[in-house]
């Protein structure tokens, strides 16, 4: 694997293992990312496989998370007026 596929693949990884981008979103970031020596299939396909096993990971997740409760923390300050920029 070249340099270019395997920081490509890294931020992929990122992506997909972040939470925050649907699928077609990475897809767009390929895109944007890509270089004449890129294996573009290869890229394109590891979206579905790191999916896939973050999904298979979740399984095994408590049913309430670390980020479950930090979202409730702030929701509560919310709730009682606490602002913050």
């Amino acid at each position: 694997m070249n340099k270019v596929d395997q920081y490509t693949l890294d931020i992929v990884k990122t992506l997909v293992w972040g939470g925050f981008h649907a699928r077609e979103d990475i897809q767009e970031e390929i895109s944007d990312l890509l270089e004449e020596e890129a294996d573009e299939d290869m890229l394109r396909e590891s979206v579905n496989s790191e999916f896939k096993k973050k999904h298979e990971a979740e399984k095994t997740w408590p049913r309430v998370t670390d980020l479950d409760r930090l979202d409730s923390a702030f929701q509560a300050l919310r709730d009682r007026g606490v602002k913050w920029l």
